[in-house]
C-alpha cells in the first residue's frame, strides 16, 4: 500500500471550502488504496483524516510529536507514531516519498521547502503542492517580526550579534 504524507495548517479555524478540499483529498486517498499520513492534529490534518476514515479499512496514520494524553491525535486517526520530537516528527513524515502540501504557516513551509530538496537527492520522489495556497509571499509574515532580521551586508549583523550576548 502507498502512502502519501499530506502537509498543512494546523489551525482550526480553515475556511469551508479548504476544509471540504482536505476531506476530499483524504477520501480519494483512502479509495485509491493509499495510506493517509499527516502530523495527526487539527486543521488538514484533520480534515485529509476525515474523508480517509470514510473509506472502510483505511490506513491514517498520525505522527505526534507531543504524546498523546498531553495532546491528542484527531479522532480520525487509526495508527499513531509518537516522534521524540518535532524534529523527529519531521523527519518521519518526510521519509514518505509521496507527499501533497496545503497553504499554511511556517511548519508547512518547513515541510515543503525540505521535501523540494529532497526531490532534487532522490529520484523517485514525487510532490504535489495546492498553488493558490502560496501565491501570497509567505515571508510577508514574518517580515516585521522582532525575531527575524533582514540584512543586506555582513555589517547590517553587527548589533544582531551583539545581542547574542543579553
Amino acid at each position: 500500500m502507498p502512502a502519501v504524507t499530506v502537509f498543512g495548517s494546523g489551525a482550526d479555524s480553515l475556511e469551508e471550502a479548504t476544509w471540504a478540499d482536505a476531506v476530499k483529498l483524504g477520501q480519494m486517498l483512502a479509495f485509491q488504496g493509499c495510506e493517509v499520513v499527516t502530523g495527526g492534529y487539527g486543521g488538514i490534518m484533520a480534515a485529509v483524516s476525515e474523508g480517509a476514515a470514510k473509506i472502510p479499512g483505511a490506513t491514517i496514520t498520525g505522527v505526534l510529536h507531543l504524546p498523546p494524553d498531553e495532546k491528542p491525535p484527531n479522532q480520525f486517526i487509526n495508527n499513531v507514531i509518537e516522534a521524540m520530537d518535532y524534529q523527529e516528527r519531521m523527519a518521519t513524515l518526510l521519509r514518505v516519498p509521496s507527499a501533497i502540501a496545503f497553504g499554511g504557516g511556517s511548519g508547512t513551509f518547513a515541510e515543503v521547502a525540505v521535501s523540494i530538496a529532497l526531490l532534487e537527492r532522490f529520484p523517485g520522489r514525487r510532490l504535489a503542492i495546492k498553488t493558490e495556497a502560496w501565491k501570497h509571499d509567505f515571508f510577508q509574515q514574518i517580515k516585521h517580526s522582532n525575531a527575524v532580521l533582514w540584512w543586506r551586508s555582513v555589517e547590517d549583523l553587527y548589533g544582531w550579534i551583539e545581542s547574542l550576548h543579553e
